[in-house]
């Protein structure tokens, strides 16, 4: 692959935040009128959509096994019984429609802001009386083949703003036809941690290189603010917080345009630089409308050393995914352990 200056300013945009100039951007546009309300994360968001189907103690949910351990939380908290299926290499569901459990709630993950097949979805809500809830939790600003916005194409669609954009908190829940459902939650008081601070103050400042910004983050000077700072999520206490105003204000002069455009070039620059080092992608080819939130590629666990030193001559890193539930890891695919994915965004 030939570096270049396109090349460099293409890495940079990973830590650094560039905002609309003169205008703002309309989440009302974006969603087309499609009623929707605001949360703080994602798996809150998941929360009201579940409490409001009015479901009982007991009833099941249907979710893929490929699935993050914080999803399930909403679904212990209501008394649900979480199903699961497993899904094969290309993150597709491996069981026909038609072999699937009948639940109450099927929940449809476009991995990595990827778009699932829907029609798949649809025959098995026809069969069973389901309802749909699309998470596109990873993927906002994509689109599928017909152009539809992912997270709008079930009964409930779900999407998490701050995995696109560097903000604090920020998801919606998306309702078609039953805004009743929606339950405002009070901002966020939350002291914000200093090192947050410092990381916005360097990306939208822009004052150190890249290379040393990656460095510290090598030297785990980088640390997870979200585990640092919230409550407890076993308390139900996550469940109680809504989005900071602060985050809704940057989340829409955010430079859109220029986010989609640069992750579709990160897939590309991160697929050619791993092809030397034996890992796998999940997905070859990158359609019209999707917009990554990482670069997704298999590899074997004692070769994941020599991946993170390649991609870190290019100030790139990488990160396992997921943190699987301890209920699905005694049995997952072995596969799902040798799941990895370049970031995007710092």
């Amino acid at each position: 692959m030939i570096e270049n200056k396109e090349f460099q300013t293409t890495i940079n945009s990973i830590y650094r935040s560039r905002y609309a100039e003169g205008r703002k951007n309309s989440l009302e546009h974006f969603f087309k009128g499609c009623p929707y309300q605001i949360y703080s994360l994602g798996r809150v968001a998941f929360y009201f959509a579940l409490k409001g189907l009015g479901l009982k103690q007991g009833d099941r949910v249907l979710l893929p096994s490929l699935i993050c351990k914080e999803v399930l939380h909403p679904v212990y908290e209501l008394g649900l019984e979480p199903v699961f299926f497993d899904m094969d290499r290309f993150l597709k569901p491996v069981l026909h429609a038609d072999q699937l459990p009948i639940c109450k709630v099927i929940l449809c993950v476009n991995y990595f802001g990827f778009p699932q097949d829907i029609e798949y979805f649809y025959n098995y809500c026809r069969r069973t009386g389901a309802v749909l809830i699309e998470d596109n939790a990873q993927g906002f600003l994509s689109r599928d083949s017909k152009k539809s916005v992912l997270g709008m194409r079930g009964n409930l669609g779900i999407i998490s703003f701050r995995k696109t954009f560097h903000l604090w908190d920020g998801a919606v829940l998306l309702s078609p036809s039953n805004s009743s459902i929606f339950q405002a939650m009070p901002p966020d008081s939350f002291p914000l941690p200093p090192l947050y601070k410092v990381k916005t103050y360097l990306r939208d400042k822009q004052i150190l290189s890249t290379r040393f910004i990656h460095m510290l983050a090598r030297l785990k000077v980088k640390v997870k603010f979200v585990k640092q700072a919230r409550p407890e999520q076993q308390d139900g206490e996550i469940f109680k917080i809504g989005i900071r105003t602060e985050s809704l204000e940057k989340l829409v002069a955010y430079d859109w345009d220029h986010e989609i455009k640069r992750r579709r070039a990160l897939f590309l620059y991160a697929k050619d630089l791993l092809k030397p080092c034996g890992a796998l992608p999940v997905f070859e080819e990158i359609e019209e409308g999707t917009v990554p939130y990482i670069f997704p590629f298999y590899i074997e666990n004692k070769d994941f050393e020599k991946v993170a030193s390649c991609l870190a001559k290019y100030s790139l890193q990488c990160f396992s995914w997921p943190d699987l539930p301890p209920e699905v890891r005694r049995s997952a695919p072995d596969y799902y352990q040798k799941l990895y994915g370049v970031r995007f965004l710092w």
